[in-house]
């Protein structure tokens, strides 16, 4: 099992790079599913990073074309308690799957809360995007109750079938 903490968004595709490697040792994933974990570890480092522990709200990504948001995560990183908080990252790999735990110190959130980015009134709004293509690429992704901790998983495809692996 892998475990690694970051703190800043420079660290992302470092932190993605080192969880590849067990997927291409174990020879899990083909390079297009590895591309579309990678995508999903993306959105839910950001996430936890910018939503989970700077508390930073997508709304204001709507607001004078994004500045208030990339504002506030530029002072959030700089101020207490946001900057001393710290993502952890776990990742179990086995021949059948990998699993990736990522989670954040925030206060966390009301996944039930979360706007449906499909639904036409919310497709020109920011936000739940990211969960939206964690969900399409991922066989299965949960959160915790206190929603500050989000588990993906990925089963390596049975050669027998079209899809992912079944239970």
């Amino acid at each position: 099992m892998e475990c690694v903490s970051i703190r800043t968004g420079n660290n992302v595709p470092k932190v993605i790079s080192r969880l590849e490697l067990p997927m291409v040792e174990l020879d899990l994933f083909d390079e297009g599913e590895r591309m579309q974990i990678a995508m999903a570890l993306d959105e839910a480092l950001l996430n936890a990073m910018v939503h989970g522990n700077l508390e930073v709200s997508s709304d204001l990504r709507q607001i004078d074309d994004g500045k208030p948001y990339v504002d506030m995560i530029a002072e959030r990183k700089q101020l207490s308690p946001y900057k001393d908080r710290r993502v952890t990252v776990q990742m179990d790999a086995t021949l059948e799957a990998a699993t990736i735990v990522i989670r954040d110190e925030g206060p966390g959130f009301d996944l039930s809360s979360l706007r449906d980015p499909t639904d036409p009134e919310n497709l020109e709004k920011a936000g739940g995007r990211g969960l939206l293509l964690i969900n399409a690429f991922m066989d299965q992704v949960c959160h915790n109750e206190k929603g500050n901790e989000i588990t993906m998983i990925k089963k390596k495809a049975d050669p027998n079938s079209e899809g992912p692996a079944e239970d």
